[in-house]
């Protein structure tokens, strides 16, 4: 009998234990979280879609506007595309648009569906004074995006310029149960990350000692949150969607495809394949990885303004 309540005894000390510590690393992150808040200073305009914040940076005064759309987990896109918006804001004006979820924007339990994302974007732009038809320079996953918005309102886009751009064909052609299985892991790892366990990962300790207050602050707020979680749901029925409504093939393209060590050959041939069937079939490879305006910006940049002058 005394053996038996020494074990009960143990189990209710330590099951104390363990949601003690639990409640400490909860209430640690969260009130970090408040205190990291004084460091988040956008410096573009903070406006309110669909019942979220969104940010938007806008620069230049171009005739043209560039609108700069960033991939899946990009942290602060307005910071990411700096390096190659700031060899392009003196002849054009740029617009980097923060999806909810992202940099300085809020998450939304808002639906993610390719429908909903546009009508942000579209109405994000319009609040800041962007006016008229614009060139989307997307990255990555919001090719997709460029591809809809293309589609549904042909008349405002003049044209896309695909940075690594994904394409709807790359998203349906995954496993449904290894997808399946891929979600509920990144949702289960988002809950634990959102709850405090992110300070304690070490990979990501390195790189948040390794940046000053506010990037720190910009990383904890954002990482593995569940909005990025409900785009990565979403993807399948978005590249559906698209491809259902037909491509815009009329609309002219300026893209650069990887051709970095990080990237598959698959995803080389398939993007180099797709993106060709765009007026103009201006397609580079280029030897760098995914983030291709972070390691040719020169480069690019060159090319897009003869792209742009010749539209």
């Amino acid at each position: 009998m005394s053996k038996k309540r020494s074990i009960i005894n143990f189990l209710v000390a330590l099951t104390l234990i363990i949601f003690s510590l639990l409640g400490f690393i909860i209430i640690n992150h969260y009130v970090r979280l408040r205190s990291e808040y004084k460091f988040l200073k956008p410096i573009g305009e903070m406006i309110s879609v669909n019942d979220h914040n969104m940010h938007v940076f806008v620069e230049g005064s171009g005739e043209t506007t560039l609108v700069f759309l960033s991939g899946y987990g990009t942290l602060v896109p307005c910071y990411d595309f700096a390096p190659l918006y700031n060899e392009l804001v003196d002849k054009y004006q740029i617009a980097v648009i923060e999806r909810a979820g992202y940099g300085y924007s809020e998450e939304t339990e808002n639906s993610r569906d390719i429908d909903t994302v546009v009508e942000e974007n579209r109405e994000a732009l319009r609040l800041t004074g962007v006016e008229g038809s614009v060139v989307i320079v997307s990255h990555s996953m919001s090719g997709l995006e460029a591809l809809y918005w293309a589609q549904k309102y042909p008349n405002e886009v003049k044209a896309i310029v695909g940075l690594d751009a994904a394409f709807p064909d790359w998203y349906l052609q995954d496993d449904p149960e290894e997808r399946e299985k891929s979600i509920s892991k990144d949702e289960w790892l988002s809950r634990l990350m959102r709850i405090g366990f992110i300070r304690f990962n070490p990979e990501i300790s390195e790189l948040a000692n390794k940046n000053d207050d506010e990037a720190k602050a910009l990383m904890y707020k954002d990482l593995y949150n569940l909005t990025l979680i409900n785009e990565e749901k979403a993807l399948y029925n978005n590249a559906s969607s698209i491809l259902e409504k037909g491509l815009p093939t009329q609309i002219p393209v300026l893209c650069f495809v990887s051709n970095g060590n990080d990237i598959s050959p698959e995803w080389r041939q398939k993007s180099l394949d797709f993106w060709s069937q765009f007026e103009g079939n201006n397609c580079s490879l280029l030897d760098v990885g995914h983030y291709v305006h972070l390691e040719a910006t020169e480069r690019i940049a060159k090319d897009i303004i003869e792209f742009v002058e010749k539209l």
